[in-house]
């Protein structure tokens, strides 16, 4: 059988592949963070593609509870907040442009949605989400009592690390 040997090129290759899953492009973890109101009990986890949340909310209430997508804000690792969220299924730009709806949650019953933050999407010819940076992030939650005709707001965040 002949000899297989590594060209100096083969060699780089193989050096700059290492370097890139070591560093940079490797994903993150986040544990889990719940956070409870009066008004609503919140679970906050990193999805399996490291790219966007698993939000689920209970509402406490004897009320309708809405979350107000529209004013719900991505809350960036550089500080503060950044652009709101998408459900991620979006394919293309056009899709990428539209609004993601509010959600009504039903007197003490539960939601759980994939949301992805518009900050770290990119639509080209198609629309893809780059991996969630370290750091602090979460999600700044807007929501109003029907009911009760008031706003809530909660703010979700966990550390996101490599």
């Amino acid at each position: 059988m002949g000899r297989m040997t590594l060209g100096r090129t083969n060699i780089i290759l193989a050096i700059t592949i290492m370097a890139l899953v070591t560093t940079g492009c490797s994903t993150v973890k986040m544990r889990p963070v719940t956070s409870e109101a009066k008004d609503l009990s919140v679970s906050l986890k990193l999805d399996k593609t490291s790219q966007g949340f698993i939000l689920s909310v209970k509402n406490q209430t004897n009320s309708e509870v809405i979350i107000d997508w529209e004013n719900t804000k991505y809350i960036h690792p550089k500080g503060g907040t950044e652009g709101g969220f998408t459900y991620g299924t979006e394919t293309t730009p056009e899709e990428g442009a539209r609004a993601v709806g509010n959600i009504i949650i039903n007197a003490q019953e539960s939601v759980t949605r994939h949301i992805y933050p518009v900050a770290t999407r990119y639509c080209g010819r198609s629309c893809k989400w780059q991996f969630l940076p370290p750091g602090t992030s979460g999600v700044y939650l807007v929501y109003r009592v029907t009911g009760e005709n008031r706003e809530g707001r909660m703010r979700i965040t966990g550390d996101l690390v490599k």
